[in-house]
């Protein structure tokens, strides 16, 4: 029954070894454990300059969610020469074939994070193995391809921040024109502005080749307006979407202030991109459940946000399960470790297909997201069958094999939707 009880491991990425003749894998390859292997690769890293790769200054090598996460030094805040450095670290590490050589580390991914001397991260960039292998055959545009990569510089900052902003004034737009018509009639902008206000957003419009229609005045509104027309007809906001409009308010003059930094060019910090995901998600999310048309955007976003963490989350639950070898403890002791490990698994399972099922949906991802819970759910029957099997002391070896293909066939389902959702996440599915 143990060949059975495969964990959560199996749902990690397939991946092609790709050895090479790099002289750092001079460093050995002795049976080590987890933290021994981690120095190991960190050894390899700082000398690699000896070995004709460029001169790597490491900070921290460490482990987290599967990744093996190399946090190192650069000069430069330019994006060439940063992914230049970070594909010399790429490198190095696929050089070291590190499934192979070091199997205690239980990785699927490689994950880099560059610092500027302040300390600062400039860009990090998060690859699956397989596709850290194409850095060691010369195909960096494949690698960047396959890999995720996240700036820190001012003008990512800047861009990040007007996407925010610019995402949350054109929901405000739709809620303002869906809700105002709705409740003050055609001619609720007149009820918002007085008619000075009103010949000025006409004006902007007919400039623009656009009509008077009020959503079409709307495009020439911009936060400030926005917010003081919801709070001052709240009313009209009944459906709770605008849950409560003194804490709207608050956080729509944090916003305001980053936008004006925007608007003037100056330095977004990262204090001020945080600002920007907070407010957004914020307001946004109450806004996206009850009317998910109009923040399709940001629903995308928190939905492939979330089904991640959820997942990462299921595969923390399950390292920390363990089967002991044969031999190693009393049959009885590993018998009660399998039972304890299926139920685990199961428990595991279940939360993570109750999360699923309270997740918003937007409709560019539905499918995926009915065929995930799907996958789960049956792989969640196929698990509680094998629970109820290893508590069964005279079951035959027919019916444990019947239950272990069971099993196999629902997670291979559940693998192939990791997979998708795997792809959307590094822009290889839309």
């Amino acid at each position: 029954m143990l060949a059975a009880l495969t964990r959560l491991d199996s749902l990690t990425l397939g991946h092609t070894s790709h050895s090479s003749q790099r002289g750092v894998r001079l460093l050995g390859v002795v049976k080590t454990g987890r933290d021994e292997a981690v120095k190991l690769i960190e050894q390899s890293l700082r000398v690699a300059d000896k070995f004709g790769a460029q001169p790597i200054r490491v900070q921290e090598v460490g482990v987290a969610d599967r990744t093996l996460v190399v946090q190192f030094e650069v000069d430069s805040h330019e994006m060439t020469s940063v992914l230049g450095e970070i594909a010399n670290v790429m490198g190095v590490l696929s050089g070291l074939d590190i499934p192979e050589l070091f199997p205690a580390l239980p990785i699927d991914h490689l994950g880099t994070r560059a610092f500027d001397v302040e300390g600062q991260v400039v860009m990090w960039v998060l690859s699956s193995l397989e596709a850290a292998g194409f850095v060691g055959r010369g195909q960096p545009i494949e690698w960047l391809n396959r890999s995720m990569v996240q700036e820190n510089t001012p003008g990512y900052r800047r861009s990040q921040a007007d996407r925010r902003v610019g995402q949350i004034e054109t929901a405000l737009r739709d809620l303002l024109h869906e809700h105002g018509s709705g409740h003050g009639g055609a001619d609720y902008i007149e009820q918002l502005w007085d008619k000075s206000q009103v010949r000025d957003l006409a004006k902007a419009a007919s400039k623009e080749g656009l009509s008077s229609d009020p959503r079409d005045l709307l495009e020439f509104t911009f936060l400030p307006q926005l917010v003081d027309a919801i709070t001052q007809q709240h009313a009209w906001f009944d459906d709770g979407c605008i849950p409560d409009p003194v804490s709207f308010k608050s956080l729509m003059t944090r916003l305001n202030k980053v936008r004006r930094k925007v608007a003037h060019h100056r330095d977004i910090t990262e204090g001020d991109l945080q600002t920007c995901r907070l407010v957004v998600a914020t307001v946004l999310g109450p806004l996206g459940t009850a009317h998910p048309d109009l923040a399709e955007d940001f629903l995308v976003d928190r939905w492939e946000d979330e089904v991640s963490r959820i997942v990462a989350e299921l595969q923390s639950a399950f390292d920390g399960l363990a089967v002991s070898d044969r031999g190693t403890v009393s049959e009885t002791e590993r018998r009660r470790q399998v039972i304890a490990a299926a139920e685990g698994q199961l428990h595991g399972v279940d939360a993570a297909i109750q999360g699923l099922m309270h997740l918003v949906v937007p409709p560019q991802r539905k499918s995926l997201h009915d065929a995930t819970v799907a996958a789960m759910s049956k792989w969640r029957d196929a698990l509680s069958d094998l629970s109820a099997a290893t508590k069964t002391p005279d079951i035959t070896v027919a019916e444990a094999e019947a239950t272990r293909d069971e099993y196999q066939s629902a997670l291979a389902d559940v693998r192939e939707m990791r997979e998708r959702i795997r792809a959307i996440r590094l822009g290889l599915e839309t």
